[in-house]
């Protein structure tokens, strides 16, 4: 078994094998499999969609929280049935899972020929093609490259998509594996991530999803500091350049590091969506410090002010946790009470996943797996009402909507202020004179609202 990867750098050699790749987890990963499929797809190998056909199996896992680890366990014995029932010479396990279980998976899982941790993604195209003993490969996070410049990806959605602009973080939140996984926050460099914000927009996109670990602290580790205020306008200019309807939004963004610059710049560039992707993940002073939050109550509230200063119409999304250890009737009340006051527009909630290795996992005072679906249940409750009432307030309005599927004549997409896969959607019901697409952007009439979507015609 080794600890590191000792692939040689050679040329690219050609291959006619079959090959499938499934991503799991967050947007992040789905980015990181873009850039690999291309890369793969350039050595000559045949990305395919159907498992069961593939010569090698790729998997790139999440291991985020329990739930996310569980899917990922649940995927690799699957897809390795077709080791048995199928074309599969080769399985491949790569990512968050085998970096954060390292000592233990590997003869955990001898269904799998090779584990590459984080810090070895890039190394995948060359452990695909190789055919020695098993082996893992997990050298340093922190080492592991940015895409070179200009480098293309095997883009799923074309007209929406995520632009990542770091890798990494450095914060410790005392309930969080990721510093641990992908290493330190890494900044990449402005003229790599505009360049890819051109292509993409020459490309076709329609919506540019800007994404990190936490976007807002941006170029604070570059040789020449760099602010993240100014990488949006430079992404603002260069996308306006080949589209004058595209949308960019945020996502990512920390209550730490979201200043008055920041939301002044969103607010005030005309192809920037007011959309404020705040994870607070709770509001009880208490519960914040123990999350190792650097913020408390009053800090929200001030930030929150000052988004609906700058943009009266923003929209806020959230993330929270709840059955925290330590989390009383008392801090729930207060996270509870903020919610119904603050009214955000979208709103995730989970229960707390504990783990023996992250710092959180160590106090000792738990809170029971049914008081946390509890508390889980009242918050979603409530946010259905709040959701509900903020749609209804927009029926009769128009907005663009960018078109994304269709079935039976009714078509789904989203608006600016929906962000892909988290928030709702809208139906679109097209008429017999309207020719809609995949991919258009059309203005829709809003006639129907229900929780979380909402329901319109073409004009």
């Amino acid at each position: 078994m080794e600890n590191k990867s000792n692939i040689k750098n050679n040329s690219p050699r050609r291959h006619a094998g079959s090959l499938y790749l499934l991503s799991l987890g967050c947007a992040k990963n789905l980015v990181e499999s873009e850039f690999l499929l291309w890369r793969l797809k350039t050595d000559g190998w045949n990305i395919i969609s159907d498992p069961a056909k593939a010569e090698v199996i790729i998997i790139n896992t999440c291991a985020f929280i329990t739930p996310a680890i569980e899917e990922s366990i649940d995927e690799i014995l699957s897809l390795a049935e077709n080791k048995k029932n199928g074309a599969c010479k080769k399985l491949i396990v790569a990512g968050c899972l085998p970096q954060r279980f390292e000592k233990e998976i590997s003869e955990s899982m001898p269904e799998v020929d090779y584990f590459v941790g984080t810090g070895a993604f890039h190394k995948i195209p060359e452990i695909a093609s190789i055919n020695k003993r098993k082996k893992i490969f997990f050298p340093d996070p922190n080492l592991s490259p940015f895409p070179k410049p200009n480098q293309k990806r095997i883009i799923q959605n074309k007209k929406s998509v995520y632009l990542k602009i770091a890798e990494g973080c450095n914060r410790r939140c005392s309930y969080c594996i990721i510093p641990k996984l992908k290493g330190k926050y890494r900044s990449r460099s402005v003229f790599d991530i505009c360049s890819e914000a051109e292509a993409l927009t020459k490309e076709g996109a329609k919506e540019i999803s800007l994404i990190a670990q936490e976007t807002t602290i941006y170029g604070k580790d570059l040789r020449v500091a760099s602010d993240f205020s100014e990488l949006l306008k430079r992404i603002s200019e260069k996308a306006f350049l080949y589209s004058k309807d595209i949308i960019i939004r945020v996502l990512y963004t920390h209550p730490e590091s979201l200043d008055e610059k920041i939301i002044k710049t969103i607010a005030q560039t005309k192809n920037i969506a007011s959309y404020f992707d705040l994870p607070i993940q709770h509001a009880s002073d208490n519960i914040l410090k123990k999350m190792g939050r650097g913020y408390n109550a009053e800090k929200l509230y001030e930030i929150i002010n000052t988004i609906r200063d700058y943009a009266p119409n923003a929209v806020l999304r959230t993330s929270l946790i709840v059955g925290f250890p330590n989390e009383t009737e008392k801090d729930f009340k207060r996270l509870y009470d903020f919610i119904k006051k603050v009214k955000f527009d979208h709103l995730g909630v989970f229960t707390y996943s504990g783990a023996k290795d992250i710092p959180s996992g160590k106090i000792k005072k738990k809170v029971t797996k049914k008081i946390a679906e509890k508390r889980y249940k009242t918050l979603m409750k409530k946010q259905a009402e709040i959701s509900f009432e903020k749609n209804q307030k927009r029926i009769g309005e128009t907005y663009k909507v960018l078109i994304e599927e269709e079935e039976k004549g009714v078509f789904t997409g989203r608006t600016w202020f929906q962000a892909p896969e988290v928030d709702g959607i809208v139906y679109v019901n097209a008429l017999a004179d309207n020719k809609l697409e995949k991919g258009d952007v059309v203005s829709v009439k809003i006639n129907e609202a229900a929780e979380y979507d909402l329901f319109g015609t073409p004009i």
